[in-house]
């Protein structure tokens, strides 16, 4: 009786195609050496980095403040990396998802089968994420080392490497959806990469061009464009104390890009000094503060937490996970459209 009952216990329900693509994804032997050497370049670069601020001569705070510029370093560095991995890696595995099947012409018999086309999308996705998500926990251990060394904090961790998973959820729907648009993986994996491109590259230019042509005095140009750029947006939820020491980070620069414009000028000797402004013009809320004094003149007072940029009347990096999820959504839902059962007189 207790072995009827036993065998009556109902498996665990694994989507069919999820199941497929990491069996046959995860089985060979390009699965585990792709994993190893994506850890060597990690450690590599983990040493690499400590070194650079190691040796470093100009630290004031001593050997604490050493290893917490250290800690705070490594921690930018390998989310930088781990971000331009994805960023690559991402397009190339998911273009070919359901091209692919066409090519092989094994869509028709999916599509006929008790799947729904949903079913079908998110099989696709989540395999393609299954080995992302593996490299990105796999990197953790890594992270937790600038936990140790000091100058960042637990929640900054999280945030950092919960953005580097919104972004490889968004480019992965991105690239799948450009699949299922197209006939050809050639073409689907080219498409994804000029989008991917476009997101990195394209965001900043088109927000440096507004900025050159913003005539205004005080710099009304918003990033709004750059809300859809995954590296501004992980500079910015890691954004943190910088204690002013020989931080060596490869977000500076599009952190410096994201700040609020400084109305104040460079003297020959290195020394700001105010920026006479028009009556009436004022600096940017929080940057800068306007005290009394001359008419329409900008101290030399800054305000670090007003500088932080807000979009749609929120913080950047949650217009920006928030733009990642609309990404997703139309992607998903354009996918799910292609793949579905063409009706009765029009084929895909």
């Amino acid at each position: 009786m207790i072995a009827a009952k036993a065998r009556r216990v109902p498996r665990l329900s694994v989507n069919p195609v999820l199941e497929r693509e990491l069996r046959q994804r995860l089985r060979g032997r390009a699965a585990w050496v792709s994993l190893t050497l994506y850890l060597v370049v990690l450690g590599l670069l983990l040493r690499l980095v400590y070194d650079v601020v190691a040796d470093s001569q100009n630290f004031f705070g001593g050997q604490f403040q050493q290893a917490s510029t250290a800690g705070r370093s490594i921690f930018h560095w390998l989310l930088f990396v781990m971000l331009g991995l994805i960023c690559f890696i991402v397009p190339g595995l998911t273009a070919s998802s359901v091209a692919g099947e066409r090519e092989r012409q094994t869509l028709v018999p999916l599509q006929i089968t008790l799947l729904s086309a949903r079913s079908i999308v998110v099989g696709k996705l989540l395999a393609s994420l299954a080995f992302v998500v593996l490299l990105v926990l796999a990197a953790l251990p890594f992270l937790s080392v600038s936990f140790l060394l000091g100058g960042v904090s637990l929640a900054e961790v999280l945030k950092g490497t919960a953005m580097v998973l919104a972004v490889a959820v968004a480019v992965a729907a991105l690239s799948l959806a450009c699949s299922s648009l197209v006939r050809r993986t050639q073409t689907a994996t080219v498409t994804a990469y000029g989008l991917v491109g476009m997101l990195v590259v394209g965001t900043v230019v088109v927000y440096t061009a507004q900025r050159a042509f913003d005539r205004s005095v005080t710099g009304t140009t918003k990033p709004t464009v750059l809300v859809l750029n995954p590296f501004a947006a992980t500079a910015e939820v890691v954004r943190g104390r910088t204690d002013g020491f020989n931080l060596t980070s490869p977000f500076e620069g599009i952190q410096e890009l994201l700040e609020s414009e400084v109305f104040l000028e460079e003297d020959g000797f290195g020394e700001f000094a105010p920026v006479p402004l028009p009556p009436g013009a004022i600096g940017p809320e929080g940057a800068i503060r306007i005290i009394e004094g001359p008419p329409g003149v900008v101290q030399q007072q800054f305000a670090e937490e007003g500088r932080r940029p807000r979009v749609w009347g929120m913080p950047f990096w949650a217009a920006s996970l928030l733009s990642f999820a609309v990404v997703t959504g139309v992607s998903l839902a354009i996918a799910v459209r292609r793949v579905r059962v063409p009706v009765r007189g029009r084929s895909e």
